[in-house]
């Protein structure tokens, strides 16, 4: 067994499926925030309207302040197993 870190919240990085969670969060955070800046850029150059790129960024992000909460609600009384499978299932669609 390794030895604990000496740092608590760096323990969690020994645990092999959270290493792997956390690297597939982390490049879906990369490719969201590359297609957020692809299709600002996008919506500039047809529009050339900077209020409309806001409009996109709030459309895009707007509606996860609600979900999470019926998210948090789902993940505590399901099965999170179940739930994240599900999730990225309905993700990879």
């Amino acid at each position: 067994m390794r030895k604990p870190s000496s740092i608590p919240a760096l323990a969690v990085l020994h645990i092999r499926d959270f290493r792997i969670l956390w690297t597939a969060r982390s490049i879906h955070e990369v490719s969201r925030r590359m297609e957020l800046l692809v299709l600002g850029y996008l919506i500039l150059q047809l529009t050339d309207s900077p209020f409309q790129v806001g409009l996109i960024a709030v459309f895009l992000n707007a509606p996860r302040p609600v979900l999470a909460l019926f998210a948090g609600v789902i993940a505590d009384r399901l099965d999170r197993r179940r739930v994240m499978i599900g999730v990225h299932a309905a993700l990879s669609l």
